[in-house]
């Protein structure tokens, strides 16, 4: 998959985001620089998914992870459709994922990423913890399911860094 996006600040300049094997994305920046077109190739760090519709909650759970992990790409979805147009365009390792979000479902936007991108981690973080939820979510294959109520923050990042380590 390759990501092009183009950023107008001083100078133009053209980012093509292209998977490498092994190594997470590499990032081609083609920059104008007054004299001509650069080209600088860098490899861009690893990739989370936030898809919650509480701005408050989004923040806090961004801070939380880059106060472990600084150099994480971070995105954001407040709900299902914005969700599966970020998995294609950042293509995420982890994504945490509400249950309650305006139209489609956290379960349903899982299900669906899930048959398209099995390799996602996807980690259900919910208020509503209910056994019904937490078959529904092994049903829709998400890897993990945690309560935002009884989930402590270190908790939370000792996952992310398992999953970021292959565990």
């Amino acid at each position: 998959m390759i990501q092009i996006a183009s950023y107008y600040n001083q100078k133009t300049f053209f980012e093509i985001t292209t998977p490498k094997l092994g190594e997470g994305n590499v990032m081609w920046v083609i920059e104008e620089n007054g004299n001509g077109l650069t080209k600088q190739e860098r490899i861009r760090g690893r990739r989370v998914l936030i898809v919650e519709d509480s701005p408050l909650f989004r923040k806090l759970l961004k801070e939380t992870l880059h106060s472990r992990f600084p150099s994480i790409d971070i995105s954001e979805a407040e709900n299902g459709e914005e969700a599966l147009q970020k998995v294609k365009i950042f293509c995420p390792e982890i994504i945490f994922m509400d249950i309650r979000l305006p139209g489609e479902n956290g379960l349903q936007i899982t299900a669906k990423i899930k048959a398209q991108c099995p390799d996602i981690s996807v980690v259900i973080l919910t208020s509503y913890d209910t056994q019904e939820y937490r078959e529904a979510a092994i049903q829709a294959k998400a890897n993990y399911f945690l309560s935002k109520g009884t989930t402590s923050r270190e908790s939370i990042l000792t996952l992310v860094k398992s999953i970021l380590d292959g565990k």
